[in-house]
């Protein structure tokens, strides 16, 4: 089952290279301070408090702790206004078989919208590695939050 998961999150992924990994609206970051709307185009947020990540036009990966009823992409003011926040419901939700409560071990799960989503500046997918991939000691590369995103009630960058 998980191979399946794996199998079609890179599949995918791989439909959608040309509009993945791109924050239009990023630039460097240092020290911690507040995100700009559009900062993290593929950040979901889920139950309000938790993250998922946009992989597709209709996939989120998050952990399949969280596995909740709505996501949100686009949102980055958690207590405020989001002119370009999009709502959708989970159709589906594919968990590692082997998922353990107790112990958190294969905490990851697929979500699927109940509608893709159209790509925006705000709304875009990260792209995930290749099964090729190669990752040397000095590739850099981005930790997003599955909890805790918030300082205040905007996204924080770090």
């Amino acid at each position: 089952m998980f191979w399946l998961i794996t199998e079609l999150a890179v599949y995918l992924s791989s439909l959608l290279l040309s509009a993945c990994g791109t924050a239009l609206k990023n630039n460097r970051i240092l020290g911690g301070q507040d995100a700009t709307s559009g900062s993290w185009p593929w950040y979901a947020v889920l139950y309000n408090y938790f993250g998922g990540t946009l992989i597709t036009d209709q996939w989120v990966l998050t952990a399949a702790s969280i596995a909740p009823p709505d996501v949100y992409l686009g949102r980055y003011n958690l207590s405020g206004l989001n002119p370009n926040e999009v709502n959708r419901t989970v159709e589906k939700v594919i968990c590692h078989p082997n998922y353990t409560f107790w112990t958190y071990e294969n905490d990851i799960c697929l979500l699927k919208l109940s509608a893709p989503v159209n790509f925006t500046d705000y709304i875009r997918p990260i792209c995930l590695a290749s099964e090729n991939s190669t990752f040397n000691n000095d590739t850099s590369s981005w930790l997003q939050p599955t909890s805790c995103p918030v300082h205040g009630r905007l996204l924080q960058r770090y």
